[in-house]
């Protein structure tokens, strides 16, 4: 199968409309790796390798950029992207190497088993996938074995249509697994002409920065360094929707404050921008607990105190979409 992703990058030949944006905040953070557990295996057994498209259900609507997937569509491991079927995909580079099951140069038995969860109730669900301990197809090529291995895993969140990229533990020996550079990042719009941009990041793989890079034909406008180590353990690149881009689902997280968190009483809720917000709350087991009502720019103080204890999801909504907050009753 084709590698839309990975075989476009290696030549850089990512792509986009020329009046695209980068629809996406990003920022870097670090929180402890935590392999899934009771999750769907995928491979089933099959040791799978780098030209290998695995397809894994979502579980509830997302969007990549403005496309609608039903579907996490994943080449190999190393990136995933909106579908197949298109002359132009979308999508998210986790890393620039080449990944195998480690099984792939054993006994054709797998041994990085790809598994996938969701989480959380509905309208706050979270898609995660995992592959687990994959080898590195270079490893296998230089030296005939993969004893070297990656673990990754990407969120979805329902809420936001957010996209986490999640680093876990790896031992890696050899930089030239990456070649010709060590880089993640987002690709839009790709096509088969090398026609486009990528957003690339760079530097520091704690702290990177975020660059665009115009392509023509194939060929980079401007020099990219990508980063300077494979992302250590924790490391998680979180990429959320940018207000005002004319595809965001959420009100604009700036306009929107709820708190406290944990209340007994009430629920505070500041809003700043000017279309009408409304707001319902609704228990984690779906209920409606009605509990709705509209608010201009302001300050709401909700009364949930004849709420029973437990946890509640506040669902806010103005011209923007829509965004859900969660909150515990003492």
């Amino acid at each position: 199968m084709r590698q839309i992703l990975l075989s476009a990058l290696a030549v850089l030949s990512l792509s986009s409309g020329a009046s695209a944006q980068m629809p996406y905040n990003f920022r870097a953070f670090n929180q402890a790796y935590v392999p899934l557990d009771s999750a769907t295996l995928v491979d089933s057994g099959y040791a799978w390798n780098s030209n290998d498209l695995m397809a894994m259900p979502i579980g509830f609507p997302f969007r990549i950029d403005t496309i609608n997937c039903s579907y996490y569509f994943s080449e190999g491991g190393a990136s995933f992207l909106t579908d197949t079927a298109n002359t132009t995909v979308s999508g998210f580079i986790m890393t620039s190497a080449s990944l195998d099951d480690r099984g792939y140069s054993i006994d054709s038995v797998s041994h990085s088993p790809i598994r996938y969860k969701v989480t959380g109730p509905v309208g706050n669900r979270i898609f995660k996938s995992e592959f687990f301990n994959a080898g590195f197809d270079q490893q296998l090529q230089n030296y005939g074995v993969m004893t070297d291995s990656v673990n990754l895993q990407v969120w979805l969140y329902e809420d936001s249509d957010a996209v986490e990229m999640r680093y876990g533990p790896s031992l890696i020996s050899d930089p030239t697994y990456f070649s010709p550079i060590n880089f993640a990042g987002y690709g839009q719009d790709i096509d088969t002409n090398g026609n486009g941009k990528i957003y690339v990041l760079n530097g520091n793989p704690a702290n990177p920065t975020l660059q665009t890079v115009a392509l023509l034909n194939g060929n980079p406008a401007t020099i990219f360094a990508g980063l300077s180590a494979f992302p250590p353990s924790g490391t998680v690149y979180r990429f959320s929707r940018k207000a005002g881009t004319g595809i965001s689902n959420v009100p604009d997280a700036e306009q929107v404050v709820v708190y406290p968190t944990i209340c007994s009483n009430e629920v505070m809720i500041k809003y700043t921008g000017t279309d009408k917000l409304d707001y319902n709350v609704i228990a984690v087991n779906g209920a409606d607990m009605k509990l709705t009502g509209s608010l201009d720019k302001g300050l709401e103080h909700l009364d949930v105190s004849n709420l029973p204890a437990g946890m509640y999801l506040l669902h806010v909504q103005n011209a923007s979409g829509s965004k859900v907050y969660k909150f515990v009753k003492q």
